[in-house]
């Protein structure tokens, strides 16, 4: 699964509860809108699973720009509770394991930023060589005859 269809997933997520807010992918603008997300990968590590699955853990950053401190909370906590009661989206496979957010903070461009961090597990199945096929079987009989006492 890329990143990319990750952040895509993610954004289409979070347009259902804030259908009318701007969304960025993977670049903050210089002078962030009020009403703005950022969605950014900040980590990928991958480990081996099984010998035919391995697991991409990633962080994603989701920052939430507006105008107003007291306006950023009620929206992080929205996005928390929604989390951890999907548990996931099923369509790309992706498992939430994790949503935390900082305190607003005013930023360059005049608004107030907050930034969470979303924890995501996704299961890929390794690209194996395909064995070559049975060329040719051959059966052989074998006759086992019991041993004559001396």
């Amino acid at each position: 699964m890329s990143v990319i269809t990750n952040i895509l997933a993610i954004e289409s997520l979070l347009k259902t509860m804030y259908p009318t807010a701007t969304f960025e992918k993977q670049t903050t603008p210089e002078k962030p809108t009020p009403n703005t997300f950022v969605i950014r990968m900040v980590s990928d590590s991958r480990e081996l699973e099984t010998g035919s699955w391995f697991v991409v853990d990633r962080d994603y950053q989701i920052i939430y720009f507006t105008e107003y401190a007291e306006e950023a909370l009620p929206v992080m906590d929205a996005i928390s509770s929604k989390i951890y009661s999907q548990i996931s989206i099923p369509a790309e496979g992706i498992r939430f394991e994790g949503f935390n957010f900082a305190n607003p903070e005013l930023t360059g461009s005049k608004l107030y930023g907050t930034v969470g961090i979303l924890r995501t597990s996704v299961r890929e199945k390794r690209d194996l060589p395909t064995p070559e096929k049975v060329g040719e079987v051959i059966v052989s009989r074998i006759e086992i005859r019991p041993r004559s006492p001396k």
